[in-house]
């Protein structure tokens, strides 16, 4: 069962979709929902409540993913340029999650509320708390 966005989020995907050619309204919208996303979004993507989303540039998400509220999905650090995430199909980001760093994330991982992710996961898992890989 496929749920539609939000309107929110359907601006918010909209605006950074065209964010090259429309700059300052794909910003205006970033501030109105206290959000920054600057990636390339996949089909099919949904943010239930799309308020304090950040991520970065060149994360990689996969199609069908669920990303929630004030999730970052970015780099490890200000001062080197280490690399960012890569997610797969699929996948669930709970609300407050932080995935940081040049990390792989398989296909159909779930990822809790407020899980810190700074390691790569397999297909199908289950991630809580800090690292916590749990194998289906």
């Amino acid at each position: 069962m496929e749920v539609e966005n939000p309107a929110a989020a359907k601006l918010l995907i909209w605006a950074t979709r065209g964010k090259k050619s429309r700059p300052r309204l794909h910003r205006l919208v970033c501030v109105f929902l206290n959000s920054d996303v600057y990636c390339d979004l996949p089909a099919g993507i949904q943010f239930p409540h799309p308020y304090g989303v950040v991520i970065h540039s060149k994360a990689v998400i996969g199609e069908n993913t669920t990303v929630m509220q004030q999730v970052t999905i970015g780099g490890k650090s200000l001062t080197e340029p280490e690399g960012a995430p890569t997610i797969g199909r699929g996948c669930y980001v709970g609300a407050g999650a932080r995935i940081l760093g040049p990390v792989r994330i398989g296909d159909h991982v779930t990822i809790g509320a407020n899980a810190v992710v700074t390691r790569d996961a397999p297909d199908g898992c289950v991630i809580v708390g800090a690292n916590q890989i749990l194998i289906r």
